[in-house]
Formats: C-alpha cells, sequence, structure tokens
C-alpha cells in the first residue's frame, strides 16, 4: 500500500503558508507575476535545482523555516501518449523510481488545485514518477510507464513528498507536460542545466553547432514554449492554491 500524505478533511481547508518549489530557473520566471497572498499567508518560492538531492534540501528548508505545505511546481515529461505539450499532471500520487515508494499526495488539496485548473488545459491526475535521470528516449518513457504505473516523470516530486510526508504537512504537485512520450531528447540534455537549476550556455552552444540535432531541438524547444506559457497562465491560480491547502 502506498504511504499517505497529510490529509485534511474539506472544513479545514483555508489558506496557509505555501512553499512553491521549482527546479529550474526557467520554471520559477514562470512565475513572477504570481501574487502575494494577502492577511497572514505566505506564498515563497524556493528553486531548488534539478535532481532529488537539491529537491530535499529546499524542502527541508522550507519545513524548517515554518512551511505549512509544500507544492513541487514545474515541467515533466510525459509518459503516456494521451499527455501533449502544455497539458497539466495534478498527481493522486508520487512514486521514486529505483526504491518504489509510492506516497499519495493530499486529496482534498489536489481535487481543488484540479478544480481550479480544469478550464484552463487538460488535466491528469495519474501517478507521477520521479526519476535519478532524465529520460531521453521513447524506449525508457514506455519502459518506466509500465514499470510504475505512471503517466509523466520528473526528477524532484518524490523527495519532496518525502520530506513533508516526515514532517508532516501536506504535499501536493503541479507539473506541465513538456516533452512529450514519444519525443527523443538530446543525450547530454541533464548537462544543459547546473546543480543550481540555471542554464549552461557552453553544451547549449556546443549542441547547436551540431546540425544532426536541429530536428531534436526545433521539436524540443516548440514543446517547451508550450509548456512555459501554460505553466505561466496556471501560476495565476497558485496564490489561491494557499488558500485550499489544509493547515497541518
Amino acid at each position: 500500500m502506498p504511504d499517505r500524505a497529510v490529509d485534511a478533511p474539506p472544513s479545514t481547508l483555508r489558506q496557509a503558508r505555501l512553499a512553491l518549489i521549482v527546479p529550474l530557473a526557467l520554471e520559477r520566471h514562470c512565475l513572477t507575476n504570481t501574487p502575494e497572498p494577502t492577511s497572514d499567508t505566505a506564498l515563497e518560492v524556493l528553486q531548488c535545482g534539478q535532481g532529488e538531492l537539491g529537491a530535499r534540501r529546499a524542502a527541508l528548508s522550507a519545513v524548517t523555516q515554518g512551511a505549512s505545505a509544500l507544492l513541487s511546481v514545474g515541467i515533466a515529461g510525459a509518459l503516456d501518449a494521451r499527455l501533449a505539450a502544455g497539458d497539466a499532471v495534478v498527481p493522486a500520487s508520487v512514486v521514486a523510481a529505483g526504491t518504489g515508494r509510492r506516497i499519495k499526495c493530499s486529496q482534498d488539496w489536489s481535487r481543488s488545485l484540479r478544480a481550479r485548473i480544469e478550464g484552463q488545459c487538460r488535466v491528469s491526475d495519474g501517478a507521477l514518477l520521479s526519476v535519478p535521470d532524465v529520460l531521453t528516449s521513447a524506449a525508457s518513457k514506455s519502459a518506466a510507464a509500465r514499470q510504475y504505473d505512471a503517466v509523466a516523470c520528473d526528477m524532484e516530486s518524490a523527495a519532496i513528498a518525502a520530506v513533508a510526508q516526515d514532517a508532516g504537512v501536506p504535499f501536493a504537485a503541479l507539473r506541465v507536460i513538456s516533452d512529450e512520450s514519444a519525443d527523443e531528447l538530446p543525450d547530454d540534455v541533464a548537462q544543459w542545466i547546473d546543480e543550481s537549476g540555471n542554464a549552461r550556455l557552453r553544451p547549449v552552444l556546443a549542441t547547436l553547432l551540431s546540425p544532426g540535432r536541429w530536428r531534436l531541438l526545433m521539436t524540443m524547444n516548440g514543446r517547451f514554449r508550450v509548456a512555459r506559457r501554460s505553466l505561466r497562465r496556471l501560476s495565476r491560480s497558485l496564490t489561491a492554491a494557499a488558500y485550499c491547502c489544509p493547515r497541518r
């Protein structure tokens, strides 16, 4: 049975001190127009960098400083062929690749988030898989989908969920699809980002100088532009997220 995140009955849903944890600077920039909540609610955006270690570090910092809820926000890769660039995933559970540990997200909070964004894009509640490395091939995505029964993948959400569970605070995730399940990505795409989540110029330029990769890059860039527009649009709903999640 999967572990459960902290949950609460709908009657207790109200504003909370919410930490939005995003891996990449490009994702954080999509949230710059997120208005600050009023009253006693605080909404903090933390850039954790790519991968489990940075995500765990940021989540621990947030709960140590008093965050009463954690929300993993950013882009994701599709594992399910029915998901297209710009679609959103607000998962019912997250699972860590390798260990297979599955943690249920806060169900009432997640349902409220889905309800707030359903009119803006297509939303899935399927499981979100956190992987140690970027899945760059259609074959690897298909294998992951079968093994873990997940619809999309990222590299951070399971680590954030584990910290939330250990700290006794609610957790949810909102991820927007960038690459689709049949898309191939450059093998070195993970090297385009440094450990803080900022872009590295040199590896990107090296890829641009390889004509054989231009088709991949054009597809990848087009998908990412769609995902960024969707994430920017959905960011307007994130302030409301602070008012629909349970306090601990």
